[in-house]
C-alpha cells in the first residue's frame, strides 16, 4: 500500500476545499504517520517548524486517528480545524479516538489490512493533487468505463490505481528537482 486514498470529506465551511476533491495521502501526511505508527497523531500550526506534514490551506490543527481492530488497519480518520491548537484539548482527541473505535466496529473484516503491507511513499502536495483530480478524474473514469466496458466503480478503482502511480512518480520528480536546486546553490 503506497498511499491512503481519501474516501469522504465533510466540512462546515463552504469556503474551504471543495468536498468532491480528494487526495492520496502518503508518507508525508499526518494520516500516513498515524497509519504507520498505529496511534493518534496530532499537528498544530505552531508545530510547523518542527514537523512537516502535508496539510490543506486553511488547516491550523489536525488529528489523525487510525481505525484499528486486532492490530489490523482499515484506514485513518482525519479531523481538521481552522483553529490553531484545537486538538490540544484532550477531550477533542479522546472524541477522535472513540469515533475511530466506533468506525472499526462498523467496518467489515475484509476491509482491514496488516500494517506490514504499508509502504507509504511521498505524494505531491495536496493543492496540486486536488487540482489535478478535479480537472481529470471524472473524464478518466468515464473513458475507462466505456473503453473497457466495465462498471463505474471498477473504472474508478482502475483510475485511482493509475493516478496513484502517476502522483508517486510526480512526487519523486519534484523531490529530485528540489535536490538538484539545493545542490546548485
Amino acid at each position: 500500500i503506497h498511499s491512503l486514498y481519501e474516501i469522504n470529506r465533510r466540512s462546515n465551511d463552504p469556503d474551504l476545499v471543495p468536498i468532491e476533491t480528494t487526495a492520496f495521502l502518503g508518507s508525508t501526511s499526518l494520516a500516513g504517520a498515524a497509519a504507520v505508527m498505529q496511534r493518534l497523531q496530532i499537528w498544530h500550526h505552531t508545530d510547523s517548524e518542527r514537523t512537516f506534514f502535508e496539510r490543506d490551506e486553511f488547516e491550523r490543527s489536525s488529528c489523525a486517528a487510525p481505525v484499528l481492530r486486532n492490530s489490523q488497519l482499515a484506514g485513518v480518520l482525519i479531523f481538521s480545524s481552522s483553529q490553531p491548537d484545537f486538538f490540544k484539548n484532550t477531550l477533542a482527541c479522546q472524541a477522535a479516538t472513540e469515533f475511530a473505535l466506533l468506525m472499526a466496529v462498523a467496518i467489515s473484516d475484509n476491509e482491514f489490512y496488516q500494517p506490514s503491507l504499508l509502504n507509504l511513499r511521498p505524494m505531491p502536495d495536496l493543492k496540486w493533487q486536488r487540482k489535478r483530480i478535479a480537472e481529470t478524474y471524472l473524464d478518466r473514469v468515464i473513458m475507462c468505463a466505456q473503453s473497457h466496458s466495465i462498471a463505474r466503480r471498477d473504472a474508478e478503482l482502475q483510475v485511482q490505481d493509475e493516478m496513484e502511480l502517476e502522483f508517486e512518480a510526480e512526487a519523486r520528480r519534484m523531490l529530485e528537482q528540489r535536490q538538484k536546486e539545493v545542490e546548485e546553490v
